[in-house]
């Protein structure tokens, strides 16, 4: 995913930051709601989007792996060291 689509999400989802969630509980607080009815991959949500600022996929292939633990923070974690590479 692009910078931006992780931006987007957390402009969608603001208790990422304010309840600091982890990775496990975006995935059991917002991405299995998400996708109960649907029972169609949380991504696809963003495969037709792109960066409104530089017209840049949200889904594309990927030039930076972030690995991470379920246990930490997202915001903390994924979002800020994704910031400093897009940088």
């Amino acid at each position: 995913m692009h910078i931006g689509a992780i931006r987007a999400f957390i402009q969608a989802n603001p208790q990422v930051v304010t309840e600091k969630l982890t990775t496990s509980g975006i995935n059991r607080e917002i991405v299995k709601p998400g996708t109960k009815h649907s029972m169609k991959p949380y991504i696809n949500k963003y495969l037709e989007m792109t960066d409104p600022d530089t017209g840049i996929p949200f889904v594309s292939t990927a030039t930076v792996f972030v690995s991470h633990a379920w246990k930490y923070k997202f915001y903390d974690v994924v979002f800020q060291v994704m910031e400093q590479h897009a940088s």
